[in-house]
């Protein structure tokens, strides 16, 4: 399917074919390890122009959807709705 590009929380490939989705393109395709505190099938990251500006404007508005998680090198906002299977996330700095 493509070569290892790099380990986020489950080894992550470039795609050799990618899969295109109307007008997305998918590249990069992670296999996840398991969360015992995110049970979601499915995730997938994001990447905007401006992560300061998104945090300042989005993260207030939408409390009951989106939570900030810090970490050691980076931040994220994670996206996440109790009627969907899966997560998305915004990363302040590419990891990808």
């Amino acid at each position: 399917m493509g070569k290892r590009f790099n380990e986020n929380n489950g080894p992550r490939i470039v795609l050799n074919n990618p899969i295109i989705i109307g007008k997305n393109k998918i590249e990069y395709l992670r296999i996840r390890k398991p969360d015992t505190y995110r049970m979601q099938t499915g995730c997938c990251d994001f990447i905007v122009d401006d992560y300061n500006d998104f945090k300042k404007t989005s993260l207030h508005r939408n409390k009951t959807n989106l939570r900030l998680i810090k970490r050691d090198e980076y931040e994220m906002i994670e996206f996440f709705d109790p009627d969907f299977d899966v997560l998305a996330y915004v990363v302040s700095k590419c990891i990808h």
